[in-house]
């Protein structure tokens, strides 16, 4: 499944596993120890602001065994820093290797 999705989204994928000492339901089913894992995929912002994108992220993430996804949205403006600090300033260099992609 983490492969599939991968290949899908890039290199965006994230994996983590988290532990609970007792079980757990969401939607009347038990998650813990000794249950099938209940998988989470993050669609994060892989959608560039597009539904359809995220739709259809949605859906491959379903068809590899993904029980739920989450997602976020948020804008550049919110996850910058207005600073004009030599380690915050995109060099010349940068922006054409970037545009030469």
């Amino acid at each position: 499944m983490e492969h599939a999705l991968a290949r899908y989204l890039g290199s965006g994928l994230r994996l983590k596993i988290v532990q609970f000492k007792s079980p757990m339901k969401i939607y009347g089913r038990t998650i813990g120890a000794t249950h099938s894992p209940y998988v989470i995929a993050e669609l994060s912002a892989n959608h560039n602001g597009s539904l359809n994108r995220a739709l259809e992220t949605i859906t491959v993430a379903k068809q590899c065994g993904a029980d739920a996804v989450k997602i976020q949205t948020y804008t550049a403006d919110t996850m910058t820093i207005d600073c004009n600090l030599p380690d915050f300033v995109i060099k010349r260099w940068a922006l054409e290797w970037v545009q030469a992609l």
